[in-house]
């Protein structure tokens, strides 16, 4: 099966906290996700394969800056190109919305993740010391201009 890119609805909350909370040690609530719906310059994206929520991404833009907020795909779908495909739908989206570059962060131990973004071109330019809880660590602060 494929995987479409849509813009998430209010309905789709529950699949992508689930998600969310798979992925990440610290996670967002409900209502922290649900902001994403209802915030001006927030986007979140859900990546659906038939009719089941694989993944989803969140970026919030201010001028023309943006910043991945979260990226996850589900455990079981992982290392199939889903979270390329939301990263360049995220891209493709801030094209159209002005912005002249993304921003990320990523964990210092997550290396399959700094691979994928140096391979989509985002660079490291920073280090964000003790960013992340559970277990602290830092943040290697990426970039990538449009």
């Amino acid at each position: 099966m494929s995987i479409e890119i849509l813009p998430a609805a209010p309905e789709h909350i529950p699949r992508i906290h689930a998600i969310e909370t798979q992925s990440f040690a610290t996670s967002w609530t409900p209502a922290q996700l649900k902001l994403y719906l209802t915030t001006s310059g927030c986007v979140l994206l859900i990546a659906v394969e038939g009719a089941e929520i694989v993944g989803y991404l969140c970026f919030d833009s201010v001028l023309d800056e943006g910043n991945i907020a979260n990226l996850a795909v589900a455990p079981e779908h992982r290392r199939r190109g889903i979270g390329q495909k939301l990263l360049r739908a995220a891209e493709d989206r801030g094209r159209g919305l002005g912005l002249r570059f993304l921003n990320l962060e990523a964990r210092k131990s997550n290396a399959a993740a700094v691979a994928l973004y140096e391979k989509l071109g985002y660079r490291r330019v920073g280090l964000r010391k003790e960013y992340y809880v559970n277990p602290i660590e830092d943040a290697v602060l990426m970039t990538k201009y449009l």
